[in-house]
């Protein structure tokens, strides 16, 4: 059996390099197949597109392996690059669980399955769970939660990372110290795509290419096409997240009867989006409306909260972005 090994961070510092590479093999202390160190603990989330496990080194620590699903993007060696990419890209900037290892298998084994697997840090609670199972403890700490968060997607926004799968199962928390990350950074609803003089398409990234097109459109002598590109996919990301939020409390009776009894509200990230309508111009707030019209967005609301609420004005309405009262 190999020594008690503590895992180091994966160097993420060249993370944008990754582009169309075959993925690293696991070093040794943190791959799947026997003799590795790591031991399975338990299965502690299942997504769409994969599931997390515990597992527990030869040193005690506790760490958390991703495995790709059947038939999820992350099986393809190609989707699999990317989100590779993306999740090293968030490591690096420090709004995801550090990363300690990634690789790709072409083919499934007993002890492993095919596709992409990432070796990060443990959070022991989904926000999911801790905002709307336990609302008398996470509403007390709403404004705290909303200065993490508000920074994460500052970061993001100024680091290029667009992410627009934004929901309470994608963020992950520690409660001591209290700390926030977001996880799941898959192709689909994640792009990263420096600002690109010319409006070069050099990535698959859609929504950040319309963005830039909106802000070359858009841009004025004090206020450039590059802090305009940059303020836009912040806010587009704020939006997105303050109205997903706003839906799944509202379909919770829970969180419902604990908004009630305590007469505050629950989605700790509405102030943030007001705070953010007030400083923004109407014609700020018309590009924001395009943006969420775009098809690639549009899908993704029409998929988390039905044909009915994905319009703009009902996606600001519970986000909170109107100067009225809140959802």
């Amino acid at each position: 059996m190999p020594a008690k090994l503590v895992l180091q961070p994966l160097r993420v510092e060249v993370a944008h390099r990754y582009q169309r590479t075959t993925l690293l093999q696991p070093r040794p202390g943190t791959g799947l197949p026997p003799g590795y160190g790591l031991e399975k603990v338990r299965c502690i989330g299942k997504g769409t597109n994969n599931r997390a496990y515990l597992y527990r080194t030869s040193a005690s620590q506790l760490v958390v392996v991703r495995h790709a699903r059947r038939n999820s993007d992350a099986q393809r060696v190609g989707n699999a690059v990317w989100e590779f990419r993306h999740t090293m890209i968030a490591a690096s900037i420090g709004v995801a669980p550090v990363l300690f290892d990634a690789w790709y298998s072409r083919t499934g084994t007993d002890d492993q399955k095919s596709g992409l697997h990432l070796v990060c840090e443990y959070f022991p609670l989904d926000m999911h769970s801790f905002v709307v199972h336990r609302p008398f403890v996470a509403t007390p700490l709403g404004d705290s939660l909303r200065t993490m968060v508000v920074k994460h997607l500052r970061t993001m926004a100024d680091n290029n990372l667009f992410c627009y799968d934004l929901k309470l199962q994608n963020m992950v928390i520690k409660e001591q110290p209290l700390e926030v990350r977001f996880i799941d950074f898959g192709r689909d609803f994640c792009e990263w795509r420096p600002y690109s003089p010319g409006n070069i398409c050099l990535e698959r990234a859609p929504v950040l290419s319309f963005i830039q097109t909106l802000a070359e459109e858009s841009a004025t002598e004090r206020y450039g096409a590059v802090q305009l590109y940059g303020d836009l996919t912040f806010t587009v990301m704020l939006v997105l997240l303050s109205s997903n939020i706003a839906y799944t409390l509202k379909q919770s009776k829970a969180a419902s009867r604990c908004s009630f009894a305590t007469n505050r509200l629950l989605n700790f990230m509405a102030p943030a989006a007001q705070d953010e309508r007030v400083q923004l111009s109407a014609a700020h707030v018309t590009l924001v409306q395009k943006i969420l019209r775009h098809p690639e967005i549009r899908s993704m609301l029409v998929h988390y909260m039905g044909q009915r609420n994905s319009g703009t004005k009902r996606c600001f309405t519970y986000a909170s972005f109107f100067r009225k009262k809140p959802l």
